[in-house]
């Protein structure tokens, strides 16, 4: 509506309708767990606990936003609270967050990283490196599935053969479990 209005430019990712995915995923996390965050993940990133006066001002660009109201407000990360800034290319927060997995793991933590992604991440090649590198490694990180069966314009069947696309996790040596995010 805003954008309509001209009060805001730029591009807005909506998270409307996988808020509960978010939500449910990001919940249990503590203050020294990470979220590697897409672009449309601002619900993890409040529910971890990211003050919404932070959220807003990235949104409007503001010098009061995390990162100066230099960045995309979809790329919103907050140091504070272990949420990486999401990487603009499709799945490159995948690698990131498996980095930081691998730092946890090095150094000995307990802590964990939760990794989101559409379904059109799957088809990407940084999808299937990040996982690969954590099977072989076993870290510390959840990927987490958002898909609403559409990679921007392309639908779910021309993209994969697979119907269930957490049984691509098996091919990297974990389980991938199939949940209702809105139930």
């Amino acid at each position: 509506i805003l954008f309509r209005q001209g009060k805001f430019a730029g591009k807005f990712s909506s998270g409307v309708g996988q808020e509960a995915t978010e939500v449910g995923a990001a919940y249990g996390l503590r203050k020294d767990d990470w979220i590697a965050p897409s672009h449309r993940d601002w619900g993890s990133n409040i529910i971890k606990g990211v003050p919404l006066k932070f959220c807003f001002a990235q949104i409007f660009a503001k010098a009061t936003s995390p990162d100066r109201g230099r960045s995309s407000p979809a790329h919103m990360g907050y140091p504070p609270l272990n949420v990486i800034t999401p990487a603009s290319s499709i799945a490159g927060q995948l690698n990131v967050g498996t980095g930081v997995a691998l730092g946890l793991k090095k150094q000995g933590r307990d802590s964990v990283v939760v990794s989101f992604f559409g379904d059109g991440a799957t088809s990407i090649g940084g999808f299937h490196e990040a996982l690969n590198f954590a099977g072989v490694h076993r870290l510390p990180v959840l990927y987490v599935c958002q898909n609403n069966l559409w990679a921007e314009s392309v639908p779910l069947r021309l993209q994969t053969a697979v119907k269930d696309l957490s049984e691509k996790a098996r091919g990297y040596g974990f389980p991938g479990v199939t949940l209702d995010g809105n139930d």
